[in-house]
């Protein structure tokens, strides 16, 4: 059964006789039909109209692309005067190398009589370790080189140190009621220590302002921590003195303990004194 469109639409031929001339006139259409195609094909490939689809494999690669890029650099204007007469390279040389110094020492005891009472200061001259550097930068880093050893703390290295040692002598006697204190001497050791800096020809232009400004708010800040020391001495000083127990190894106990305090109390106060002030920057002794 064949299937065919006419103007009404697709419908069904039963007829034998309309079959058979159907499929006749089928049949002569796609012999001309055939013929017609390879006469327009040989003429297509003589005339390199009909070109044939290959097909193309294609596959895709992956690649590692690089997330970091390069900055982009503007080429700079260069005038022909300085192509031909380029200007003469200046080599600049490295500062002399400091040494780490190992001959300061901080605050010792020294011999106190009792026989000898009141307070007692010894303030030693400030000891002073040479840096070099042509630049701030370069200071700082060899104040952190070569500062005593002394200073280095808590994985810093600091610029100034000050140094103490307290110490104390008294004499006592039993009286009918208590055993009191009669004589007293306090002693305060105080050491420091300082950066020493060596100009050269080629330091950075007003470096050396800065370093004088540094090194003059260094030392108020060191000297806070002297006032501090003179201070508990001498508190340390009259609180002995007033004292007093009902026996004499109860003094000694009561005097042990009375300095043992203040010690603590002088160590906290320096650490406050230094968390308060940022160990001095507060008060300039920071070099730029």
């Amino acid at each position: 059964m064949d299937v065919v469109t006419g103007p009404g639409g697709p419908g069904f031929i039963n007829d034998d006789s309309k079959l058979r001339t159907s499929a006749r006139s089928l049949r002569l259409a796609i012999d001309a039909l055939s013929l017609c195609a390879l006469v327009w094909g040989g003429l297509w490939l003589y005339a390199g109209w009909y070109q044939p689809v290959v097909p193309i494999s294609v596959s895709s690669v992956a690649k590692q692309v690089a997330t970091t890029v390069a900055p982009t650099i503007s080429t700079p204007h260069v005038s022909v005067a300085s192509r031909i007469s380029p200007p003469p390279t200046i080599t600049v040389s490295a500062p002399p190398q400091c040494a780490p110094d190992h001959t300061y020492k901080p605050a010792a005891a020294f011999v106190l009589s009792a026989t000898s009472p009141g307070l007692h200061t010894l303030i030693d001259t400030p000891h002073f370790y040479r840096v070099y550097g042509d630049t701030s930068a370069q200071i700082r880093q060899q104040i952190v080189w070569c500062a005593p050893t002394q200073f280095i703390g808590a994985g810093e290295a600091y610029s100034g140190q000050t140094d103490f040692w307290m110490g104390w002598s008294y004499r006592y006697a039993q009286t009918a009621t208590a055993c009191q204190v009669t004589d007293v001497a306090v002693g305060l050791h105080v050491t420091q220590a300082y950066p020493e800096w060596q100009p050269t020809i080629s330091a950075q232009p007003g470096l050396a302002t800065q370093w004088q400004t540094f090194i003059a708010n260094l030392k108020t800040h060191e000297q806070g921590h002297v006032s501090l020391g003179e201070q508990y001495a001498q508190t340390t000083l009259h609180d002995i003195q007033r004292m007093s127990a009902p026996s004499c190894t109860a003094l000694v106990q009561a005097v042990d303990n009375r300095t043992s305090q203040e010690v603590a109390a002088l160590n906290a106060a320096n650490q406050h004194y230094d968390a308060s002030t940022n160990h001095g920057a507060t008060q300039g002794a920071i070099l730029p």
